[in-house]
């Protein structure tokens, strides 16, 4: 297992393995093929995490997709309709920029749990985590949003956006500039707002 502030070299070799799963598999990426890859000792891989599943764990806990994720979590101002679209669109940002920062990691646990029933766990914790921040923020917005705004549906909605673009991202079919993608954040957002009220 990596230590809590992971040297360099087991940085590297995590950021490889996770290029390694994408193009081949989990079952495929050895440790030896990782070594290979990652220009170390198949023993340096062994020292700093054990075996292949303490190097699928220390990707998970130095990568650390949920604890970016918690800091997206900002308390939302109702006292106007503009201050909470500004809300909405810093939360929804804050988890859109950690989703696509760690996007291999999102890839990998997406199309790897299903062959692997022991990492559904800790794959399903960035998603899980990403969409109670966001329901926490619909729902501190209610008192501003239109009447027929259903939260559960708006979360799934800005979910399905957050990963499809995060994972086309990770595939190179989307190379989408931030300022476009902040216009179609701004147009998730705009009409849940009811901006008649006071």
């Amino acid at each position: 297992m990596v230590m809590a502030r992971p040297s360099a070299t087991a940085h590297h070799i995590l950021s490889t393995f996770l290029v390694l799963v994408a193009e081949r598999g989990l079952a495929a990426t050895t440790t030896k093929v990782l070594a290979e890859a990652a220009g170390v000792n198949e023993v340096t891989i062994f020292r700093l995490f054990t075996d292949k599943a303490g190097v699928v764990q220390a990707a998970y806990d130095h990568f650390d997709l949920v604890g970016h994720l918690t800091m997206c979590a900002v308390a939302i101002d109702i006292t106007s309709a503009a201050h909470v679209a500004e809300g909405l669109g810093a939360t929804l940002r804050c988890v859109r920029d950690q989703l696509h920062m760690q996007r291999a990691l999102v890839q990998f646990g997406i199309s790897e749990h299903q062959k692997y029933p022991q990492l559904r766990a800790e794959a399903a914790r960035g998603p899980a985590t990403a969409q109670r921040i966001l329901t926490e923020a619909l729902e501190a917005a209610r008192p501003r949003l239109r009447p027929e705004v259903d939260v559960a549906t708006t979360v799934l909605s800005w979910m399905g956006f957050l990963l499809i673009t995060t994972l086309w991202e990770q595939n190179g079919w989307l190379a989408q500039p931030g300022a476009t993608d902040d216009a179609h954040i701004a147009a998730l957002i705009a009409p849940l707002i009811d901006w008649q009220a006071h």
